[in-house]
This record gives structure tokens, C-alpha cells and sequence, in this order.
């Protein structure tokens, strides 16, 4: 998702963040967020709104502790201001691309 040159360099520094739709009459999606570092799964989810996964990630922070940056692919319907503003007020720099 991320280039070769910005890469995690700890644990628990970076999420990274894939969203896909399922093929579902209620428009469901599926979420999982890995420690980009370690490759370990932080969390997963399956969820139709953006806040579900926004409350799913925010369950894992106070679990684990919150990362610097989650990165999601852009382009998805996630994408949102709202989640990029959740991201603002935990100190998260939610990264597209």
C-alpha cells in the first residue's frame, strides 16, 4: 500500500487498513488492520457504516495503544471526512494512497 521509502520502523506505529465490499443484500463491508511492523493482525470487523469501523479501530487503540498513522487504500468509500476527523481527534494521521 505504502512505497518502499515510508515504512514502519515499530510496533504498533502504523495500521494498515483494508476495507472491501461484500457482495450482500445490506451493502456489508469487511475491515482488518494490521500492525504494519509486525504483520499481526490488530483487528477485524465486518460492519455497513464508516463509524462501525471507526468504533471497531477504536476499541483496538484502547486495547493496544493508538498508532501515529493508519494507512487506507485510496479511492475507497471509507475514505471519508468524517473518518479522516476521528483520526484528528485521537492523533492519527489517517494516510490515503
Amino acid at each position: 500500500m505504502k512505497s518502499a521509502a515510508r515504512q514502519a520502523t515499530r510496533p504498533n506505529q502504523v495500521w494498515s487498513v483494508e476495507i472491501t465490499g461484500l457482495d450482500t443484500p445490506n451493502e456489508m463491508f469487511l475491515m482488518i488492520a494490521i500492525d504494519a511492523y509486525s504483520r499481526l493482525p490488530v483487528t477485524a470487523a465486518s460492519s455497513a457504516t464508516a463509524d462501525h469501523i471507526a468504533a471497531e479501530l477504536d476499541r483496538a487503540g484502547q486495547r493496544l495503544g493508538y498508532p501515529e498513522e493508519i494507512w487506507i487504500d485510496p479511492g475507497f468509500e471509507f475514505s471519508t471526512p468524517a473518518l479522516k476527523e476521528w483520526g484528528v481527534q485521537r492523533g492519527i494521521e489517517i494516510v490515503y494512497g
